[in-house]
């Protein structure tokens, strides 16, 4: 694991995003026929995640209150992979 190998000089994490509303998403929901309501189906919150929802997980990665954190994969997806 990379967090071990690397802990005296680095951090490393993970930010697992899911379905975030993006130009991309957008794309695969007119590319596969995906209606909001079956792309939303599987998150608990029933919602799409924003830019800034993830901006601010990997903000707070970086910054010096997650100073302790590492070999940490954050799942900023509305519940979906729990």
């Amino acid at each position: 694991m990379a967090a071990q190998e690397y802990g005296k000089t680095i951090r490393v994490n993970a930010v697992l995003p899911g379905a975030i509303d993006t130009a991309m998403l957008d794309r695969v929901k007119r590319d596969w026929k995906v209606s909001q309501e079956q792309l939303v189906a599987p998150y608990p919150m029933q919602r799409v995640g924003r830019p800034e929802e993830v901006a601010a997980a990997v903000l707070w990665l970086a910054s010096a209150e997650a100073s302790y954190v590492s070999g940490a994969a954050f799942n900023v997806d509305g519940g979906g992979l729990s």
